[in-house]
């Protein structure tokens, strides 16, 4: 474990400067005065990611390049004039608190499954071996949608930590995120930012708590209520308009780099767009560039799945040779979706129709009800509760407050409350999985929640934050009790501490590999057992004689760059 700290320590130092130096070349804030380091955190991680998946263009992210690219930050700290601003010992300060809170929630867990060694690991392992592949949802067709949560893992295997170090990147996350809502609980002056950051941070401890249930889903949900905070404060006007309204561009592309269902994201910066600020807005270097970043995205999109946006069908350009144009399988944008579709409204809990006979019917709203609407009411009851708890508490010892004429709060808040819930209806009708859409569900809740106890209670921001700061130790204290219940069980057995990366086993051991041929070359590996996971036989799915026949698929090489198609195709 302590090797693990180490390595959060080090990836800490790491992410924290990077976001540092962002935050004063991009949004031209002062780090002297920056107190929330943790936020620099959070704009680290968005950093990281976006650089590692711009050079996946022309180059491999293999150790070399990781390294250079982990020393870059103090690099340019060293050589330039940031360093005078940095307070160093609040830096390393904040670098352990999130070191020790990572170690607690990554020692002994596992990795998300099954999707980590379906997809999430053997992309990373293709991330680190090739630069760009062609068509590569033909392999596996979540490929197509992978989230640039890979491309930030895959840029964690260097020399220093060697592949171990694709663990790391989710757990800092965890403890960026949770670090950031205590400390603006803390500090923050607005009541209804107060409160909401409670809502968000209550739910985070309740159900979000476990490194094997974060994959993909959690860092875009993270980030989404992280945006909306963003979103309140300028409409409060506490931050420099077209820096603050650049930051949530930035936050709003890297949501939907992230997840595609979180595609609601994107509309948030229109919010602020559309003012006096516009031409400022549009005009500035900084937009262009995110701009472009974006665009980059969707040329990478169309280059791995011959869509803007897979399985979006609508999307597609189906003349290019590698999109699949064959309806029998799911790399095929609309077979994809339409299963996909299926399974979240409880495909399998049915026998009698096929995926677009119940996705068409009202069938699968019962189906859906009576299984994953039971699962969701089960993972939000507790938190529910002790909301509800919370809410009766304060309503009955507070003075109410009957002049709703006297607001503490901006109306425009309603926009973002409104946004939300369009996102629960569209979560609702087309995915309805509850880590597809939490972040539309609790952002929704704690919008309401904070909008009427602002109403209906008259409380001093002292005695309100003493409330919240009681609550928060008791929260803290139960999510650290019970990862260092399940370290104890696990502690002292012959078990690495790191979650297991190689094989759905707590012991690594490498699964075997069979590779696959084509005129007498091999295009990829398939394993014998289970799911390919992380492997340095790259590429590797398991979804051959599956999805397609191994035959079927065919690959060539045009000036560096593997391009795979099928065989009724012609590149």
């Amino acid at each position: 474990m302590f090797l693990i700290f180490v390595s959060l320590f080090l990836s800490s130092i790491y992410l924290l400067s990077l976001g540092l130096i962002g935050n004063k070349i991009l949004f031209k804030e002062n780090i002297a005065t920056n107190n929330d380091y943790y936020e620099n955190g959070l704009l680290g991680i968005v950093f990281a990611s976006i650089i590692a998946f711009l050079l996946n263009f022309f180059f491999s992210l293999n150790k070399f390049l990781n390294d250079a690219l982990f020393i870059l930050p103090f690099a340019i700290i060293y050589l330039s004039k940031i360093k005078y601003e940095i307070n160093f010992t609040k830096l390393l300060k904040f670098a352990v608190i999130c070191s020790l809170l990572g170690t607690i929630i990554i020692s002994y867990d596992n990795v998300y499954r099954p999707d980590a060694g379906s997809y999430h690991l053997p992309f990373i392992s293709i991330l680190n071996e090739n630069k760009i592949i062609i068509g590569l949802s033909n392999l596996h067709f979540r490929f197509g949608h992978i989230s640039i949560m890979q491309y930030l893992s895959a840029s964690f295997n260097n020399h220093l930590f060697n592949e171990k170090g694709i663990l790391i990147p989710h757990a800092l996350i965890f403890s960026f995120f949770l670090m950031f809502l205590i400390n603006k609980i803390f500090y923050e002056k607005d009541k209804f930012i107060i409160i909401l950051i409670f809502c968000f941070l209550s739910f985070v401890i309740f159900r979000m708590n476990r490194y094997s249930s974060f994959g993909n889903d959690a860092p875009a949900h993270f980030y989404y209520m992280y945006l909306l905070i963003l979103g309140i404060y300028l409409l409060n006007k506490n931050q420099s308009y077209v820096s603050s309204t650049n930051k949530i561009i930035l936050i709003s592309i890297f949501i939907f780099l992230n997840k595609i269902t979180m595609l609601l994201a994107l509309f948030f910066p229109f919010i602020f767009l559309f003012n006096k600020n516009f031409l400022k807005i549009l005009f500035n270097k900084i937009f262009v560039l995110l701009a472009f970043i974006f665009l980059l995205w969707i040329g990478k999109n169309i280059l791995t799945s011959g869509c803007i946006a897979f399985p979006i069908e609508q999307t597609c350009i189906k003349n290019l040779s590698w999109f699949d144009k064959s309806d029998t399988r799911r790399s095929n944008a609309k077979s994809g979706r339409i299963e996909n579709e299926a399974w979240t409204k409880g495909f399998p809990n049915q026998s009698e129709k096929n995926f677009s006979e119940f996705i068409s019917s009202n069938e699968w709203i019962k189906v859906w009800k009576e299984n994953h609407g039971i699962k969701i009411l089960k993972k939000v009851g507790p938190f529910l509760i002790f909301m509800l708890i919370f809410f009766t508490t304060l309503i009955i010892t507070e003075r109410k407050s009957k002049n709703f004429s006297k607001r503490n709060f901006n109306m425009k808040i309603f926009i973002f409350l409104i946004l939300n819930l369009i996102g629960c209806i569209i979560w609702f009708l087309k995915f309805p999985v509850f880590r597809y859409g939490y972040g539309y569900i609790i952002s929704s809740f704690g919008i309401l929640f904070s909008i009427l106890l602002i109403s209906f209670i008259d409380i001093n921001l002292l005695k309100l934050k003493k409330y919240f700061r009681f609550l928060v130790l008791i929260l803290l204290i139960g999510l650290v009790s019970k990862n260092f219940i399940r370290i104890y069980k696990e502690y002292g057995t012959n078990y690495s501490p790191w979650p297991s990366i190689y094989t759905d086993q707590k012991l690594d051991k490498n699964y075997e590999l069979d590779p696959i041929y084509s005129k007498n070359e091999i295009i990829f590996y398939k394993p014998l057992q289970s799911m390919c996971y992380y492997t340095k036989y790259t590429p590797c799915t398991h979804l051959v004689d599956i999805e397609f026949k191994s035959d079927e698929l065919v690959y060539t090489k045009v000036n560096g760059y593997k391009i795979y198609f099928f065989k009724d195709e012609k590149i």
